[in-house]
């Protein structure tokens, strides 16, 4: 099967989180090298790839003379996943997809301890988020390490991807003409922080302004719209991020309150851009990609201890522990893809 080189986001002679929770001083990721180049052996038949693929493209849309759109594609997995893994080359390949994309370990969500969890866990809305997973912690925390690194690493901007998502032909055909839109209408009292490639909530009227003012829009098939809060929801499946967003979700988003997508639409004084169809809204935005198959979605993911919203403080209450329950095999709330969870 073609596939892209996927590499590992370590760096040499750094501390890294290895995604057993050891780290590692040579920067390598456990059970794989840098470099690595994603295939072999996965659960994923050919008849699945088929029905969710097509043939591969000639020519990379990300690659842009005089450079690429990107100053990096990272993609957020197990690196053990080698199913998601071969499947991602698959949609790669088929979008024409030949530009290097880093693994960026997810934290391991059987290191995360709910009483002491390494992000502080507060002011959880029950009648959205009932329960709290040591996935849902590990992947605010992952997500958060991955802005960091942005940030240290001086990055204009990135296309950040889950492992059961990936970007169509036809939307990174569009990618240069719409970043070149949004880019036209940042004032530098208006920057734009996160734009968004899925979303679940449907586009709220005219609540939801056009970023772009009328500017620049003239030959695009959709509308940029400005994201009001509370309008996101499941949209870690794949965003663009601009160095000014990674400084404000470091700045904005510090306590784990709720689900890494819906989280991303309530962080203060950020600006979340929708690059969906939005005059046409279906959930998740079809047209902007491919969604794994459903029998892709569990793979890789494994129960783990949950705690009821209540259990954790809010503002108004004192720190309080309590001891979490582990649910059996199939029953847990999952949230190491984008998809697991909605």
């Amino acid at each position: 099967m073609a596939g892209v080189t996927v590499e590992d986001s370590t760096k040499d002679g750094t501390d890294r989180q290895a995604p057993g929770g050891a780290l590692s001083r040579d920067g390598a990721v456990t059970g794989r090298g840098r470099g690595a180049y994603v295939s072999g052996a996965s659960s994923l038949s050919e008849t699945d790839a088929a029905s969710t693929v097509t043939k591969p493209q000639a020519t990379d849309p990300l690659r842009v003379q005089p450079g690429t759109l990107f100053d990096r594609i990272y993609l957020v997995t197990d690196v053990a996943c080698s199913a998601r893994h071969e499947w991602i080359n698959a949609a790669a390949a088929a979008a024409g997809v030949t530009s290097p994309i880093e693994m960026f370990p997810v934290v391991n969500a059987s290191g995360v301890d709910l009483r002491n969890p390494p992000l502080p866990v507060a002011d959880i809305d029950a009648s959205k988020t009932p329960t709290v997973s040591v996935a849902d912690v590990a992947l605010t925390v992952t997500h958060r390490a991955l802005w960091q690194r942005v940030f240290d690493d001086k990055h204009e901007r990135v296309l950040v991807l889950g492992d059961t998502w990936f970007p169509s032909r036809s939307l990174l055909t569009l990618m240069p003409e719409l970043l070149a839109a949004v880019d036209a209408a940042v004032t530098k009292e208006r920057p734009w922080h996160v734009l968004l490639l899925t979303r679940n909530v449907a586009p709220q009227g005219e609540v939801e302004s056009a970023w772009t003012d009328g500017r620049g829009v003239a030959t695009l098939d959709r509308t940029v719209t400005v994201v009001p809060k509370g309008g996101v929801e499941s949209a870690a499946g794949g965003y663009i991020l601009s160095a000014s967003g990674a400084n404000a979700l470091l700045a904005g988003l510090t306590v784990h309150r709720a689900l890494l997508g819906t989280a991303l639409g309530d962080v203060p004084d950020t600006t979340v851009l929708s690059a969906c169809d939005n005059a046409h809204f279906l959930p998740g935005c079809p047209e902007n990609g491919v969604a794994a198959p459903a029998s892709l979605v569990d793979v890789c993911a494994a129960p783990g201890a949950v705690l009821p919203a209540a259990a954790f403080p809010s503002h108004a209450e004192s720190e309080r522990v309590a001891e979490p329950m582990v649910l059996p095999p199939g029953a847990a709330e999952k949230a190491l893809t984008p998809r697991a969870r909605r």
